[in-house]
Order: C-alpha cells, then structure tokens, then sequence
C-alpha cells in the first residue's frame, strides 16, 4: 500500500477480482528467507509503503496532522482535511487532462493552494517530506530480505505508488534505512514520473522499456492488486506480503474509532498513532483461538504501553537522585510486574501484597481518618464489613451490631456506635499494630528503609491506597510515596506523586469517567490467582483471603497473560522508538476498544468471568452475562441497570456490546458526557393498551401507555391502586397475537429497585384468548382480554402491575406497536 490518500475512491488497477492462495503469499516472519526460494531471480523488486517502510501511525493520512504544527504548512492555511482534498482534486484533474491518475507533491500543493509561489511551495514540500521522515520506519524483516539480496548479487528495485519524486523517495529511504540496507538499493521507479500506477501499466512499461526483465524479477509489496496480479499479468514472479489477518486489520479501524470517540483532538490536531501493527505482523494471530488473540493482541500491546511509561517514570526519577524501590500491588499489578520485567530485561521492583482493605486498616492513626472511611462508606449498609475493616469481629462486631439494630438500623446509629471514644481507641491501637506488620512485609520484599522513595504501581484510579498511607509513611517511616498508574484522576495538593498513563491532562476527565465504570475487565486480565491480602503475620509474610474465583478462569488467565508477555518481549525487539505520548494515545484506543467494542471472541471469554470485590469481603460478581442483559433490557430498557440488583455484572458495556453496538455506543456517550437522560428518552415508540377496571359498584376504563424497550417488546405500567379492582387488559382491541413475557404486581416504591415483586401470570383468566404456551396468547377477536382478578396479590398499599409483552401481528392496518396511545 503505498501513501496516496486517494488510492481507496479512484480506479488505481484494472482488475476487477483476484483469488489468492497460500502460494501467493509470505508473511512478515518469512521475509528474510524468501529467495531462498527463488534460486534463479536476478532482480529484487521491492514496493515502498506498508512493505520496506512502515508508518509509526494508523492511516498514510494521519501523517497530515503533524504537517498542521509546521510553519510553511500553517502560514499557507492549510490543515490535514485541505491536504487530503487537494490530493483528490488534483488526481481527477490529471485525469481529465491526461488520462492518467497519477501527479506529483507540487501537483497536489498547488490544487490545495493555488496562489502559492514556488519558494512557499518548496517549504511545504520540504515539511511533508520531512513529517514523513519521522513517520516511517523500516521493516526490520524487509532490512533482512535487502541484506540477504545484496548478500546473493541481486540488483535491488523500488517501485512505487506515491506522489514523491524519486530523489525525494530516495531521501526518504536514506533517512530510514541503515546505511548498508540503503546502499543494496539500485534503482527506484515512482509512478508519478512514469505517469502510471502499478495497478495501471507501471510494470509493462518498465519491462517494455528494459528496465526490468520479467523473467529475472520478484517483486514482493503488500497490495493484492498492485503488488500481486499486476506484476504477474506482466510477466513477473510476486509474493503478497501478509500482514496481519483481516480481524487484526478490523480492531485497528475500531481502535481508531474509540479514540475518536473519547478525544476529539484526534484528526483534528493529531493523527492516530499505531506503534505496534509491526511487531503484531511478526506474530501468529487467529481470531478462531480468543485467548492467544486477547493476549497478544490486545493486552500485550496495554501492557507494552504501560511498561514502557513506567520505565520512562523510574528513569526521571533515578535522574533527580531518588533512592527509589518500586512496589507492584498485588493483585492488580501482577501482569504490569511482569510486563516491566520482560521489557527492562530483569526486575525493576518486587511483588508486593497491599490492597485497599490493607491500606485502609493501616491508615487509621486519629478520628479524623475514621470519620473519612465512615463518609465514604458508611451510607452502604454493609456494617459487618465496615466492622472489619476497622478491626472489629467476632463478639464486639455482634454487639455494636445488635446495638444498632435496637436502635432502629440507621446510618446514624451506626456511625455513633463506632465514633463512641472506646471504640475509636480500640480502633487506633489495631491499626497501629496492622502498619508495623505491613511495615516488616515491604522490609521483607523490598528492603524499605528511612529515605527512601517508595514508587506504587498499580491500575489506578482514585488513589485510595496512596492517599490512605502516604501522611503515615512520611511522617512515621520517613519514606516518600509516588503512584505510578495506568490510569488515575490527579488529586489536589499531591503535586507530582500521583501520575497516571492515562490522566486529565492529556486525555480529559471525560475520557477517565468513561472508562472506570468498566475497568474490572482489564482487572480481571492483571491479577494473579491469589486472593486478595487481609492481613500480615509478624514477620510481615502475606494472609491471604481464600480464593473466590474459579480455577478454570485462573487458569485462562494465566495463558492470556503469557500471551501478553509474548507480545511485549517481541515489542522489545521489534518495536519502533516512539513518542510517549503516541504510546499514550495507543494504549486508551485499545483500553476503550476493548471495553466498549469488544470482539465476538473476547465477549465469550469475559461471560465465563467473574471477579471479588477485594475489600475483604468474599463476594464474587460476574463481569458480564448477555443472556441476563437481553432479558433486562426486554424488561427495562437500555436503563435497566439503574435498578442496581445486588447481582448486577460488572461491564454493562460489553453486554450491550452483544446486544448491538449503538447500545454499547449510547452508553459510552452518557458516561463520557454526562447525559442527563431518562428511561422515556431512549424511544418514543409506544403501543397503545386499554384497561377495565371493575368493582361491585362500577366499570372504568383507561388507556395507559406501553413504552418500547428491546427486541421488540413494550413495557406497560397499569396502576392497580389498592388491588380490590378486577383489571381487565383488553389485548384483543390491538393485537391478534402477543408474546406475553413478564407481568408482575410490586408497590409503586418498590419500581425502581431490585425487587422481583409478585409473578400473576398464572393468575390471569383469559377470555377470548388461546394461550398457546411460552406466553404466546392468540386474541381470537377484539373483545379478547386476560383478567387479573381482584385480591390477587399478597401486598398493601399502592401497587401496580408491571406487564412486558411483544406485538406479533397487529388487528388493524397500523403495525402492531407502531401506534402512540
């Protein structure tokens, strides 16, 4: 592929189908060897673009947006869309004049910027030329197939498909290529000079010509078209080059897409970096095995970019003359311990269990840390837990308990209990105990001492943990505190001790809000497969909580992650020098791609997944369920999730993934923007349901609404008032069949919560009405109905019937659940 932006709407190649074989092909791996298997060939003819030199960014257009911030480019007025519209413009206008598609840098500057003199063009000139030379980088494997050409006697040709004249293709090949590899280069074909592309005759006129002789060439690029049936309609022996399969080549378009989604600066300041694309050609990828795919392709590139932030980090704080020990927190920090190790070559910091019930447990040193962890947690309800964190069990936690209990069971009950002067003390004394245990654990792994600097490593994202022990390790241990995370809010007053990869400077605080909810699906692939740490016997060594998680999920984990590893010790290797903040950039499209635009194969891993809640407590929860997501989004709505069930999974987003990708894309937004939408705003379709009601006394009827939800199905709300009413539903007005999913009988206050409330469908009498099971009712005329007698339902108070049901075939001409009540 060469850099023509225009290549994709113009017809570049005649050929109008090709049909490729494994014969056809070499993979980036095969590269170097390939004359190996071509004995005879004198001639090594060799494409440019995505084969030779490859781009440290997504898109050959991407290279446009760095041409923005240069003086000649911007002093015109020009920006990256003029650019890429000035290319389309002038190849029609070659054509119209020509015959031909092909034109020059100074063609394609002239039409975005007519009125330029030639000094002003020259400098633009210049300036992309030069942006391109930092954009590209050389295939280490195509370097090895150049050696080993030169090594055989072979002449050496580029051909190419580009606007650049051959002596500023050639700059560009000088300035990328080693010296050597340079030097086995003989001549280079452009097809702007030639006024044909490969696709369009390039090849023919070169061998016509004597430039090339058919029979000793090979030519070997990346383009099906030009690169492989066009050379050998020519005459001449070709190999495709095989990138990557087509899945990989689909998660960078919707890695492009995530970005975009969460900041708006890419291709309008910045391009799309893609630092990894060639150390993910070296690797064999298949979409059939998910957790190969998941490791390599997706958590080893997050990892990579991790890893190499923090060694940047350590690197600036060795420079400033910090006595650093870096700290990986185990569980979260597990796989980036890894990932840092496999890049530095050996271990730049240790393992160490601190959690934030641990932390926590060890920062209680006055009532004013206390009265913190109450505001923060107390209003949850889970007394039992908070008692343990505080140190408290056994007996004295079932007294305060009890105490509260008597007291009516409220929040303020609860919080005087613990705020009584004798607990408070007892709650000090612990913890005072608990920090010198945890004291002699980070002794044990990483002799702490006085002075030092102590750098925590961790996923990130509010800082709990530093927050909670940095003022005691300063002030009693005289040892400073800096977080390095993969994503964090900064916080006020810490200056620069809490730093993230991700953060608000860079990426905004949208992007951050936007990913937290979800992170537990990234958690989920770090951690080891202990449990989380509750406690520090006295020589500091580690207890453990037992394991929640099952040992099939550690197990998958387990090879995700050396998958992952694979993928960051190829990076070390093979990975072209970067900016940081490409690596940044990288790292969030893939984070966001891969929790909001998940693969098929990646969502089947993640369902089978489930993870603790790693605050000393054993509760497990499952990460996602789309089964359960389309039976409440047929109940609810796209809101559904606002019931908060105790059972609820932890990554809306990939179920809504499964559910459809606008869903997954409608949560994205209202987490990013902060959408203030209700339950009535997601559709304003609605069906229409006539209700009787019918008392000893009298007959009333009401039209009530049914707004749609999903799949079809409709939600309705019939106000039951006290229950001593029969209700009749009169289904039969609308509809001649209906799928009846769902009706049940709660209090009004109880709609909103996650209370199932009281299931009436086999108390409903139909009339008129065949009920053919599964809930599939067939209304034989318009006067079919299904009654819900009176005294029904075992509640008091005021209560409403909740039904979800499904128009199949409608009684009028109007679409059955296409008609506004």
């Amino acid at each position: 592929m060469e850099a023509a932006s225009f290549q994709r709407s113009v017809p570049m190649t005649a050929f109008a189908s090709l049909e490729i074989s494994e014969l056809d092909t070499v993979s980036v791996r095969e590269l170097p060897r390939l004359l190996d298997e071509y004995p005879d060939v004198k001639v090594l003819s060799l494409d440019c673009f995505d084969t030779l030199l490859w781009r440290r960014v997504h898109k050959p257009t991407d290279v446009f947006f760095s041409l923005q911030q240069r003086p000649a480019f911007a002093r015109a007025g020009l920006d990256a869309g003029q650019r890429q519209r000035g290319e389309q413009l002038a190849r029609r206008l070659a054509f119209v004049r020509t015959g031909a598609w092909e034109v020059s840098l100074r063609d394609i500057l002239r039409t975005a910027a007519p009125g330029l003199d030639d000094a002003h063009l020259a400098e633009i000139e210049e300036e992309e030329l030069q942006a391109e030379c930092e954009a590209c980088f050389p295939l280490p494997a195509a370097v090895a197939l150049l050696r080993d050409a030169a090594a055989r006697g072979l002449e050496v040709v580029i051909v190419s498909d580009i606007y650049l004249r051959e002596p500023q293709l050639r700059r560009l090949l000088a300035h990328c290529l080693p010296r050597d590899a340079y030097a086995a280069i003989g001549r280079v074909f452009v097809s702007c000079e030639h006024g044909a592309s490969k696709g369009t005759g390039l090849f023919e006129r070169l061998c016509r010509g004597g430039a090339l002789s058919a029979a000793d060439t090979l030519h070997v690029g990346d383009n099906p078209n030009a690169d492989l049936q066009a050379p050998v309609q020519a005459g001449l022996r070709a190999r495709l080059l095989h990138r990557f399969p087509r899945h990989i080549a689909d998660r960078m378009e919707d890695q492009g897409t995530a970005l975009r989604l969460v900041d708006p600066e890419v291709e309008r300041s910045r391009g799309m970096p893609s630092p990894w694309h060639a150390v993910l050609a070296r690797l064999d990828l298949d979409a059939e095995d998910p957790v190969r795919d998941l490791g390599q392709a997706s958590l080893g590139p997050m990892m990579h970019g991790f890893a190499s932030w923090i060694l940047a980090r350590r690197q600036e704080a060795l420079a400033a003359g910090q006595r650093l020990k870096i700290a990986f927190l185990m569980r979260d920090g597990h796989l980036p311990w890894r990932a840092c190790t496999a890049l530095a070559g050996g271990e730049i910091g240790k393992p160490v269990y601190i959690s934030r019930f641990t932390a926590f447990a060890a920062g209680f040193r006055a009532q004013e840390d206390i009265d913190r962890y109450l505001a923060m947690h107390s209003r949850s309800r889970q007394y039992a837990t908070i008692l343990k964190q505080f140190g408290i069990t056994g007996a004295a936690a079932d007294e305060i308990l009890r105490k509260v209990e008597r007291a009516g069971g409220g929040h303020d009950a609860f919080v005087a209990q613990v705020r009584a002067p004798a607990v408070v003390q007892r709650i000090l004394r612990w913890s005072a105990a608990y920090r010198e245990r945890m004291r002699r654990h980070l002794v044990a792994e990483l002799d702490l001492q006085a002075g030092d600097t102590l750098a925590m490593v961790d996923l990130g994202y509010f800082g709990n943990i530093q927050r909670a022990l940095a003022p005691m390790m300063r002030e009693e241990w005289s040892v400073g505190l800096l977080g390095w995370y993969l994503m964090c809010y900064p916080q006020a007053g810490a200056g620069g001790e809490r730093t993230a990869l991700i953060d608000r400077a860079r990426h905004g605080e949208q992007t951050i809000r936007t990913l937290i909810p979800f992170m537990a699906t990234l958690e989920t692939l770090c951690t080891t497969d202990t449990g989380s740490v509750r406690d520090y016997a006295d020589d500091g060594t580690p207890v453990l909580e037992a394991q929640v998680i099952a040992p099939q999920q550690a197990q998958t984990v387990a090879r995700i992650q050396d998958h992952a590893i694979v993928f960051v010790r190829e990076a070390a290797e093979n990975a072209p020098t970067c900016t940081e903040d490409a690596l940044r950039d990288a790292t969030l499209a893939e984070l966001v791609r891969l929790l909001y635009l998940p693969s098929r194969g990646e969502l089947s891993l993640f369902q089978s997944f489930a993870m603790d809640e790693n605050m000393g407590s054993d509760i497990a929860v499952r990460i996602a369920d789309p089964e359960q997501a389309i039976a409440d989004l047929r109940r609810d709505g796209i809101f559904f999730s606002t019931r908060m069930r105790p059972k609820l999974r932890r990554n809306l987003a990939h179920e809504l993934r499964h559910c459809g990708v606008e869903l997954s894309l409608a949560t994205l937004a209202v987490h990013r923007d902060r959408l203030s939408l209700r339950s009535s705003d997601w559709s304003l379709r609605e069906d229409g349901l006539t209700v009787l009601y019918t008392t000893a006394r009298e007959a009333t009827r009401r039209a009530v609404a049914a707004q749609a939800t999903y799949d079809g199905f409709y939600r309705a709300r019939v106000p039951l008032g006290s229950g001593n009413a029969h209700v009749g539903l009169l289904f039969g007005e609308r509809h001649r069949w209906l799928q009846l999913l769902q009706a049940r009988v709660l209090p009004v206050e109880l709609l909103s919560s996650d209370q199932e409330g009281f299931d009436v469908r086999a108390r409903l009498i139909h009339d008129q009405t065949a009920d053919h099971g599964d809930g599939l009712l067939e209304c034989a005329s318009e006067g079919a109905f299904s009654m819900l007698p009176a005294g029904s339902v075992p509640f008091a108070g005021s209560l409403v019937l909740e039904l979800v049901y499904r128009p199949l075939l409608g009684r009028m001409a109007t679409p059955a659940g296409d008609l506004a009540a």
